[in-house]
């Protein structure tokens, strides 16, 4: 990876060692903010082309919804575009509309830690979807046998579906950015 995105690429990689199982909230931000990397740098830093995710209004609203908000993105992207015109020694008119990218080597490098995350990420969701239905198994039992649930057990599923809708969620869009297909959830 270049010097100018290697600092960036340092960034995506620590994002990307984040472990579920340790602090599953930690990792739903991680999840959610390299989704959100994914679609507003998905052609200049993945070289994926357009489709799914690959308009600015994917990323915009990606960022809206992350909490970072549309500047971030914005000011990323510009920062890219100087440096991409300070490295390639452009002047400013000349370049002005031509967009920043990676060289093919680079992109792999990103593509590379992406798709790695994202085949974690869908595993750790099957693995949630599994836990999830072994649950309302039992709280269904617990329900035709005493017809009633504890406040305990309530506040457990509905904390475990959370955590599996926010999972879904992510998942869902990674897959959509990169182009992956979303794993098989069992029934």
């Amino acid at each position: 990876v270049m010097p100018s995105a290697g600092p960036l690429h340092k960034c995506v990689v620590e994002l990307a060692k984040e472990n579920f199982g340790k602090d599953p909230e930690a990792y739903q931000h991680s999840l959610s903010t390299l989704v959100s990397f994914a679609k507003l740098f998905r052609e200049e830093f993945l070289g994926l082309g357009g489709g799914e995710g690959g308009d600015g209004n994917a990323g915009n609203a990606a960022g809206a919804t992350t909490g970072t908000g549309d500047s971030t993105g914005e000011v990323m992207k510009d920062a890219a575009v100087k440096e991409g015109k300070k490295e390639k020694g452009g002047d400013a008119a000349g370049d002005a509309n031509k967009p920043y990218h990676l060289s093919p080597a680079q992109q792999v490098a990103f593509r590379g830690v992406l798709s790695t995350f994202y085949k974690t990420a869908a595993e750790h969701l099957v693995e949630e979807h599994k836990a999830l239905q072994v649950t309302e198994r039992d709280n269904a039992r617990t329900l035709e046998r005493t017809g009633e649930l504890s406040d305990t057990a309530s506040a457990a599923y509905a904390n475990q579906r959370r955590v599996y809708d926010a999972l879904l969620k992510g998942v869902t869009s990674l897959s959509e950015a990169l182009g992956e297909i979303m794993p098989e959830l069992p029934e």
